[in-house]
């Protein structure tokens, strides 16, 4: 880590003038230029071309603005040592509810060609599809599939890797997971532009722009000891520790050989919930992963069904038989604290997607606010992580949710 800092303005011109500073303090340090850009339509294409003739060496995207600052614009920039990489590598569709079900009771449907390149398009009988056979070679293909940047870096060398992604980043995170094992992995699903610049989202990579993939820096030890943490602020628990019994695809089965649906259902009762009409129909409930009496891992409920039990995660695999697991509810939340305690370090946080009509709840007297050290960015699409080999990628979309790499 060279530098950080995130900048927080109330006009263009305010904003390129810290710009200024801030390169005339890095001019003679190097490295690659990492942004993350939340601002109005008319003012992205002076702020960009003017990051893009100060660093030429640059990744970045556009982000969502944290709604303490929604009137402003905001920029973080960091400085890295590392070796910079673009990825074609493609992900998944959105999981499917009930796949497993519907694959079991069907002949006649095909998997949608969105699951093409590493994930391979399968034209037959899903009856027939065995999953974690398909998932298990896509990884071999993933590893295969690498970006050509990073194709002769050895494991070793790579303690932690950053990128901006498309809201598909599981061909990037299978592929990274193969080939650096060890390492921390941390990517930042960029924000949806399609009324802004009329791509999907939209990355920058050496002035280039994409509405696709993915890109990312990979950085090495000798830059410092990191540490990469996610916190979860606002949930409430709905349920005591409970061991999954059964789980299939993206689907809790049974959970202590019961109705996981129904056992939801009652707790939702028990805490004066009425889930008749809104149960599993907003961003609002999740199953998190305990380890330590801690949530070690958020995956958002997408669906459940009370006359079979099942409940559908929004992930690609649901925690394997005999992990315990709590069940929460998360309120509404349009606000995000940002928690900015110890040494540099890049956040990136789970914003909502859309805010109140309340007004912006943080003022300041200048025309700039810089948070020196930090490299704080939001996006409603959320962020993926994984921690060393123990740990899959997985994506929180919980609004607030924050994961943080640190220097020591």
């Amino acid at each position: 880590m060279i530098r950080a800092q995130t900048v927080v303005a109330r006009t263009p011109s305010a904003l390129l003038a810290s710009l200024d500073h801030f390169h005339l303090q890095s001019r003679a340090k190097g490295g690659t230029l990492l942004f993350a850009l939340s601002a109005p339509s008319d003012a992205l294409s002076v702020i960009t071309s003017h990051l893009k003739s100060h660093f030429p060496r640059h990744i970045g995207c556009l982000s969502s603005p944290l709604p303490a600052y929604r009137s402003h614009i905001m920029c973080a920039v960091a400085l890295l040592n590392g070796i910079a990489f673009r990825s074609t590598i493609a992900g998944r569709a959105d999981p499917q509810v009930g796949r497993w079900h519907a694959a079991r009771h069907s002949s006649t449907h095909q998997l949608p060609a969105a699951q093409s390149n590493v994930f391979g398009e399968f034209n037959g009988d899903l009856s027939r599809v065995n999953w974690e056979d398909i998932w298990n070679r896509n990884a071999m293909s993933a590893q295969e599939m690498i970006p050509v940047e990073l194709r002769t870096v050895r494991p070793e060398v790579v303690s932690s890797i950053l990128y901006f992604s498309d809201k598909a980043p599981e061909g990037i995170a299978k592929a990274l997971k193969a080939t650096f094992p060890y390492s921390h992995e941390l990517g930042f699903l960029a924000s949806s532009t399609p009324f802004i610049t009329g791509r999907p989202v939209t990355l920058f990579h050496d002035g280039e722009i994409y509405s696709d993939g993915a890109i990312g820096i990979a950085l090495q030890p000798s830059l410092g000891h990191t540490s990469l943490t996610v916190e979860f602020p606002g949930l409430v628990d709905l349920t005591p520790d409970l061991q999954i019994t059964s789980s299939e695809g993206n689907l809790i089965v049974t959970v202590d050989h019961g109705n996981p649906t129904r056992l939801l259902l009652a707790a939702m009762n028990k805490h004066g919930l009425d889930g008749r009409d809104v149960l599993l129909k907003d961003d609002e409930f999740y199953v998190g992963v305990m380890s330590g009496g801690e949530v070690e891992r958020l995956h958002r409920i997408t669906s459940g069904d009370p006359s079979r039990g099942t409940i559908a995660l929004g992930t690609m695999s649901a925690p394997p038989q005999d992990s315990i697991i709590r069940m929460f509810y998360s309120p509404r939340r349009d606000e995000v604290t940002l928690n900015l305690d110890g040494n540099t370090s890049i956040s990136f946080i789970a914003t909502p997607d859309s805010f109140g009509d309340g007004p912006p709840s943080s003022a300041f007297d200048n025309d700039v606010l810089i948070l020196d050290g930090k490299f704080v960015a939001g996006s409603e699409n959320g962020f993926m992580l994984r921690r060393g080999i123990q740990e899959e990628g997985w994506t929180c979309t919980l609004p607030g949710g924050q994961a943080c790499l640190r220097w020591a």
